[in-house]
């Protein structure tokens, strides 16, 4: 059993572009219980309460009611500024535990809430919508922890985790919850395993030389390689972390590698255009962009992972990736330009959109790479590696953007290419 406590910043889902939405901190705590059913497999549950506190900057300062010159009223939607949820969450998760020094447990399920409380500062022209709100919820939550051993029973854990709701906030609009949490907390252990009755095996604590675990962070550079205007897009530098698992297969230096890297993938638009987060004009354009569009994947190689010299120190891998979509977001600036009859109007928007439901939920791939590792000090090496990764679907998700599929079928508007130059440590796993 477990009990932490921790920060969770807010990432409210599914907003509308009328202004940006501020990602805010609050406290979080909670405990759980783990149970093993295996060495590595087990369950987590537990009760979680979290203050989220969100907080919307609109565009435009509006006023109500707003007169064009033309006399034409102007109906603006229903708007939430800010609000403040007391939640309690209760998840359930099945975990995989790796065994090495700081032991690796990753999870992932679902959870239900309860709003236990929330304040919420809505702007509305026609009618009160304030008592419409959320009273329960249930989505999807996924986890990393590490711990750290102090005694023999008692642990020292630093966890993170991801959380994204289904249901919606308020009966008026679609945001729905979604938050992220960085916890620190101490975990007692339990029972006894059976082998520890029947007394310690030989191999206890001995390195496994068949498997080890790699963590890695780096730098992700990509780009939009479809062939529907691709020359107006230019790359996007962002950051990639995340872990690997290798896996000897037979007695060779071939290995089966496998892993989860969080990496932000995209473009940058810098033209005139019609729309924020990607070229398009018709007749002249209204805008000149300057915006990123900024993807975040999970993403999950399946690689056969070739090593060869001295020590096995140089690697060659290759094979197909699978990655999921967690949100998406275009920033910049867009300026319009306006001279009319001897006056001239220069007006600059602060682009901050959510664009999650444009982008499709998976992608996937072809990725190939190249590595080198430097031995540090006992079993632990210094990895350095290059990887090249390119998707093969569209990306784009027309349909939610109410724009036509393409007329030929092999035209794309948006598809991912990456290029990614990481550095980790190569961590001994034991038996």
């Amino acid at each position: 059993m477990g009990f932490g406590s921790g920060l969770n910043l807010s990432d409210i889902h599914n907003t509308w572009s009328t202004g940006s939405w501020k990602t805010k901190p609050g406290p979080s705590l909670g405990f759980f219980a783990d149970y093993a059913l295996t060495r590595t497999l087990g369950l987590h549950a537990g009760a979680d309460w979290s203050a989220v506190y969100y907080e919307y900057h609109p565009y435009f300062p509006w006023n109500y009611p707003i007169y064009y010159p033309m006399g034409s009223l102007i109906a603006l939607p229903v708007q939430m500024n800010s609000s403040n949820f007391s939640i309690l969450t209760l998840p359930l998760m099945v975990t995989v535990t790796i065994p090495s020094r700081p032991s690796l447990t990753l999870g992932a399920g679902g959870y239900y809430a309860f709003a236990l409380d929330q304040d919420l500062d809505v702007s509305y022209f026609y009618y009160d919508y304030g008592k419409e709100t959320l009273r329960d919820d249930w989505g999807y939550v996924y986890m990393l922890r590490l711990n750290y051993p102090l005694q023999e029973k008692l642990d020292l854990f630093l966890s993170g985790r991801y959380l994204t709701g289904r249901n919606a906030m308020v009966e008026w609009a679609e945001y729905k919850h979604g938050y992220s949490d960085i916890r620190a907390g101490l975990i007692y252990k339990f029972g006894r395993w059976k082998s520890e009755d029947e007394g310690a095996t030989d191999d206890a604590g001995v390195v496994n030389e068949d498997i080890f675990l790699t963590w890695r962070a780096g730098v992700v550079t990509s780009w939009n390689s479809g062939n529907i205007d691709r020359d107006k897009y230019s790359a996007l530098v962002a950051p990639a972390a995340g872990f690997s698992l290798n896996f000897r297969l037979g007695g060779t230096n071939t290995w089966f590698r496998t892993g989860v890297t969080l990496e932000r993938q995209g473009f940058s638009l810098r033209d005139s255009s019609d729309v924020w987060y990607r070229y398009s004009v018709e007749g002249e354009p209204d805008y000149y962009v300057d915006s990123r569009t900024n993807i975040d994947y999970a993403v999950i190689p399946v690689l056969f992972d070739f090593h060869f010299g001295p020590g096995e120190i140089f690697s060659f891998n290759t094979g197909p990736y699978f990655a999921a979509r967690l949100n998406a977001k275009c920033t910049g600036t867009a300026t319009l330009e306006v001279a009319y009859n001897g006056s001239y109007q220069l007006e600059e928007t602060t682009v901050n959109d959510d664009i999650t439901e444009l982008i499709r939920r998976n992608d996937y791939g072809w990725l190939a790479g190249a590595g080198v590792t430097v031995p540090l000090s006992g079993n632990i090496r210094l990895d350095i590696s290059l990887q090249y990764r390119q998707g093969l679907p569209e990306v784009f998700n027309y349909e939610n953007a109410w724009v036509p599929a393409p007329d030929d079928e092999k035209d794309v508007y948006m598809r991912n290419s990456a290029l990614t130059l990481q550095a980790g440590l190569r961590i001994p796993l034991y038996r």
